[in-house]
């Protein structure tokens, strides 16, 4: 799943797991033990690398640390794709779409709570960047000057 989209599951998980599961009805243990039945793949692993401690520890504790996880590495995706941006460079014989592609995508990891009309502007400055030795680029530019100036 999308690492934007599974930031955004969290929430959902716990509302749901906790209306199937109220507190009420089912001991701590009970809800940790049926949760981590649930968890597969890397969520699993992410649990089972948990320190002894909060594995053994509530079930709130257990969320917690799953959670924080969750945030270092979207962090760390954050980064990554920041870095990944600054060094984006056009390679000889890569077309401008797919230049584009990988540009959006970078963009978008990077810069995830950017409005759209920022965003745009960032794309086109790094799109300018790649393609000003075109003899074409400078009616982008003019764009670019032209949004530059009613900021």
């Amino acid at each position: 799943m999308h690492k934007y989209m599974r930031a955004m599951a969290v929430p959902n998980v716990k509302m749901g797991f906790t209306l199937k599961y109220p507190e009420y009805a089912w001991s701590d243990d009970d809800r940790k033990e049926i949760f981590v039945g649930y968890l597969e793949g890397e969520a699993k692993l992410q649990y089972k690398t948990l320190p002894k401690r909060i594995r053994e520890g509530p079930f709130k504790g257990v969320l917690q640390a799953l959670k924080d996880r969750l945030r270092v590495d979207m962090q760390g995706a954050q980064a990554r794709a920041l870095s990944g941006l600054r060094t984006l460079r056009k390679r000889d014989g890569q077309s401008v779409l797919s230049f584009c592609l990988k540009l959006e995508l970078l963009s978008e990891k990077a810069h995830p709570s950017t409005d759209d009309k920022t965003m745009t502007l960032i794309r086109a400055q790094i799109l300018y960047e790649q393609l000003k030795q075109w003899p074409e680029a400078y009616h982008l530019a003019e764009i670019l000057d032209e949004e530059n100036g009613r900021k």
